[in-house]
């Protein structure tokens, strides 16, 4: 009696931060886990095939932490539509978090697969500080991961208090995908590349800015990362502009204020 007591509280308090947002063809979950809150869509038919997203910098007086990202786009979109789950952590906190957001990924990792079985491909994407973090990751010899793609990779972001070293040795492959004022980064990164299984490539974005990419650009790329991974064959040196068509303005003006 007193066991069945403690499950049903245990399941009660995990409601009050578990939420379930049903959409078409598959489902939204939030919830907290070890200090962060975690966002997970899961398609409704699985493929085993699991992305987990490493967002960037956020400053430590931004507030509530937050794991929210797009479904809505052309990338999240047609993962979702072949099987794929897709999960995001907001880190323990705000702030510059590397190796503390390593293994809030890989908390997120383990979440993930304990309620939805042991996924047969595990791919990260992160852009800016995120895109570090998952570089970190891919260096890691215990890997369990297939691939990262790293977007506008901020590879000299240090933690202070924290010698964060890269060592050049990548376990699984690395797309840097990166905007052309940005490129010397990545660049060295790949001239110091030593003893790893898979050299790391990057594709530039042909146009200025900070992880200034768009849905197709993103898509293309994490396409070939895929088939990197499971072929070992990739253009190297790819050049991307794939302009987006203009859609009608989500603006709202009231009282002199666009909103």
């Amino acid at each position: 009696m007193r066991k069945s007591l403690l499950v049903i509280l245990v399941l009660f308090f995990v409601s009050l931060f578990s939420e379930t947002i049903v959409k078409d063809g598959y489902s939204i979950i939030t919830d907290k886990l070890e200090g962060s809150k975690i966002t997970i869509a899961v398609p409704d038919k699985l493929s085993g095939n699991l992305l987990l997203l490493a967002h960037g910098y956020r400053i430590e007086s931004a507030g509530e932490l937050s794991s929210d990202f797009s479904t809505e786009g052309e990338f999240s979109q047609k993962l979702l539509k072949e099987g794929w789950i897709i999960g995001s952590t907001s880190y323990r906190r705000n702030g510059v978090i590397l190796s503390d957001a390593v293994e809030d990924i890989e908390f997120l990792k383990k979440y993930i697969e304990g309620k939805y079985g042991k996924a047969e491909n595990v791919y990260l994407k992160g852009g800016s500080m995120g895109g570090l973090i998952i570089t970190l990751m891919a260096e890691k010899t215990d890997n369990q991961y297939k691939g990262a793609m790293a977007i506008g990779a901020a590879l000299t972001m240090q933690e202070e208090g924290k010698e964060i070293k890269l060592n050049h040795a990548p376990q699984i492959p690395i797309l840097y995908l990166t905007n052309q004022s940005e490129l010397k980064r990545p660049q060295d990164y790949i001239a110091a590349y030593r003893d790893g299984k898979f050299e790391p490539v990057l594709w530039k974005v042909n146009r200025d800015g900070h992880c200034n990419t768009n849905n197709k650009e993103e898509l293309e790329a994490f396409e070939a990362l895929v088939k990197y991974a499971e072929t070992g064959k990739i253009e190297k040196g790819r050049e991307l502009l794939i302009e987006m068509s203009k859609g009608p303005s989500n603006a709202a003006f009231r009282n002199g204020k666009a909103y």
